[in-house]
């Protein structure tokens, strides 16, 4: 146990993963240095992020020790909200009876999912991510669906290919063509970007969809498509190879279902009737469906970015299947994520204990709070009152009357604003884990660094705890951290090794699926889904946009320094709107001036920055900054949809639209 060896003046090596909901995954070495000061560097040894970290990975540091991180639990004195009321040191005995006996209340009303359990991806490794929710499925607490990132994705290629796994990072060097769609990957993947540049560099055509110029469209022809517009650009590529005899027929024949379905599907998109619609030029269109007809070996990242929209399954729908035109048909990455996989998630995660059904679309918290859904809501691995849409709906109802919040995080969150009780968590360094990837097939041993700090506890910890004080007695619910990664390991036939082995090797990876075995109805692909209509979808995927007269759609990308909300502290960032030049004469106004945007769901103010990178009718700002931290208390979030659509419930944020207009004077 490392904190027996700790303070003995000896420096330690630990092996690990950064565990945040990113792209790359990143093993690493941490050192525990005599004076006990932490230093983390790359593992170079790693297959796809060859011994670099990013800045966010390294900062992982600074959030352990950082000088306003919570070691111990709080009570809240006085009224709720950003910057009222008070908080007071308790004892972990004072602050777990408090929430049992709130439960026990609850639950003793016959209704115990009127306690909503609220996380999300804070901690990606396999315990911290999964283990807590034996506790609230066996107490019968409703469950939050995680639906706010990548959910409408594998639903939408599932039709197609019966599931959604494609490519992995290292197979980049072998590509002959390279599609980023919808993704600035030089900020959000700077390790797979990196692979992408070696094989530009090589000669490898690259082409990069999106609606914003940004470092990644640097390397490579860029398409700025109109937000929305994607399906119809895929048809018309797909439309072109049809006309131009570049598909693989002998593949197409003998391992496909529906392609003459999917041929008149896209006969009406012409190059010229496309490039009207998507404001990509024709001459675009062609040369990105050539770079296809000459592709044996293409690759297309479909960006998470994409899917936010309305219409986003039906954007991952129509791209996905652009690879299986050329006989390439997994010739795509979405997500490479645990249901890849044979991990035994139900039962890490305690489905057989579970009491009730209810269940919570994330995105639509502030809906639910608004119809008195709940008495009690605990929230884990998350900062919904920074990362969630349509806010001003979330912050009315968390301040109703009555409604019971515990926060179990390291720092005072936006969220904390809101709480009854607020309980210290542990950094990435004081509890084991084992951290998968959702790009490249490495999993990693996450070893314990340290003791935590102060009296934080880890989420195993206070699942344990809180099951004690609520008398549910299920073994499952006294498992010991190395016991339950242990049988995890042992029970998956996709690990070359046993947890024995894996402790010895720190990091395996795991056996790719056969990417020839298509699990749909028919077992091949199938361009017109047999399965869709009973799903609630046409066979074939919807060229369908949206546009708004007299309104700009918002985009929200992630900034650079954050994932999620998490490092803003550290690095915060001044938030400003970004508005083409063309538009912004139009609206007068200039470069630093402030601009008001404003919908059905809020308002906000920001200083412009004028700029050709951004498509006109788009206005663009980046996510997610603290709300406590912004001028007016308000933030992008204020203004973006909670509506969901219909491929996963999956949130709908690109598609906000709002107004614009020069910001009036205080006398104005």
């Amino acid at each position: 146990m490392p904190a027996a060896l700790f303070g003995s003046g000896v420096a330690l090596r630990f092996y690990g993963a950064c565990p945040r909901n990113c792209y790359d995954t990143c093993g690493q070495w941490v050192t525990l240095a005599e004076d006990g000061s932490l230093k983390v560097e790359g593992d170079a040894e790693h297959p796809v992020t060859r011994g670099f970290l990013c800045g966010k990975g390294y900062a992982n540091v600074d959030l352990h020790d950082h000088r306003e991180r919570l070691l111990h639990p709080l009570r809240r004195v006085g009224p709720k909200g950003p910057g009222k009321g008070s908080w007071e040191r308790i004892s972990w005995d004072e602050a777990l009876d408090e929430i049992a006996r709130r439960m026990t209340a609850i639950a003793a009303q016959g209704t115990p999912e009127r306690v909503l359990e609220f996380h999300y991806s804070g901690h990606m490794g396999f315990l911290n991510r999964y283990f807590p929710l034996r506790l609230w499925r066996a107490f019968g607490a409703t469950e939050t669906l995680g639906t706010i990132c990548a959910a409408a994705g594998g639903p939408a290629l599932s039709l197609h290919y019966g599931n959604s796994f494609g490519l992995y990072p290292t197979d980049y060097a072998e590509a002959d063509l390279i599609v980023v769609w919808g993704s600035n990957l030089a900020w959000s993947s700077p390790h797979v970007f990196a692979l992408i540049k070696e094989a530009a560099r090589k000669g490898t055509p690259v082409f990069v969809v999106d609606p914003l110029a940004s470092q990644t469209t640097k390397i490579g022809t860029h398409l700025q498509v109109r937000p929305t517009t994607d399906v119809v650009l895929a048809l018309a590529v797909a439309r072109e190879l049809f006309e131009q005899g570049l598909t693989a027929d002998e593949f197409l024949k003998s391992q496909t279902l529906g392609v003459e379905e999917f041929r008149v599907h896209c006969a009406p998109w012409t190059l010229e009737r496309a490039a009207e619609v998507t404001g990509v030029p024709a001459a675009q269109i062609r040369a990105l469906a050539e770079a296809f007809g000459r592709a044996k070996r293409p690759a297309v990242h479909i960006g998470f970015g994409v899917q936010r929209n309305v219409n986003g399954g039906e954007i991952v729908r129509a791209v996905g299947l652009l690879p299986a035109l050329r006989g390439a048909p997994r010739g795509f990455y979405f997500s490479n994520g645990n249901l890849t996989y044979r991990w035994d998630i139900p039962w890490l995660g305690g489905a057989h204990l579970r009491k009730g059904t209810a269940t919570l679309n994330m995105v639509q918290l502030g809906r639910a709070l608004q119809e008195n859904r709940f008495d009690m809501v605990f929230v884990w691995n998350a900062n919904p009152l920074a990362t969630l849409p349509n806010l001003p709906l979330v912050r009315e109802g968390m301040l109703r009357e009555g409604l019971f919040t515990v926060v179990h995080d390291l720092f005072l969150t936006d969220t904390c604003d809101y709480a009854d009780i607020v309980l210290p968590a542990t950094s990435i360094f004081e509890s084991p884990d084992l951290v998968p990837g959702y790009y490249h097939e490495v999993v990693h041993l996450n070893e314990q660094v340290l003791p935590p700090r102060g009296e934080a506890r880890s989420n195993h910890r206070i699942t344990l705890d809180l099951a004690s004080r609520l008398g549910l007695t299920h073994p499952e619910l006294r498992a010991g951290e190395e016991a339950t990664l242990r049988q995890l390991v042992d029970t998956c036939p996709d690990l070359p090794c046993n947890w024995e082995a894996l402790k010895e090797r720190k990091r395996v990876a795991l056996h790719r699926p056969d990417p020839t075995v298509f699990p749909t109805p028919s077992g091949k692909v199938e361009f017109a889904s047999s399965v869709a209509a009973s799903r609630g979808f046409t066979p074939l995927p919807k060229p369908e946009w949206v546009e708004r007269r007299d309104e700009f759609q918002l985009i929200t990308p992630t900034h650079a320094s954050v994932i999620n909300s998490t490092y803003f502290h550290l690095a915060p960032f001044a938030p400003r709107l970004e508005v083409n030049p063309e538009d912004a004469a139009a609206l007068r106004l200039t470069e630093g001036e402030e601009a008001e945007l404003w919908n059905e769901r809020g308002r906000l103010r920001l200083p412009v920055t004028l700029t050709a990178r951004v498509v006109r009718g788009s206005v663009v700002t980046f996510a997610v900054p603290w709300v406590k931290h912004q001028a007016g208390g308000a933030s992008v979030n204020d203004l973006t949809s909670d509506d969901v659509q219909a491929y996963g419930g999956n949130a709908t944020f690109v598609t906000t639209f709002v107004k614009v207009r020069k910001a009036p004077t205080p006398e104005g």
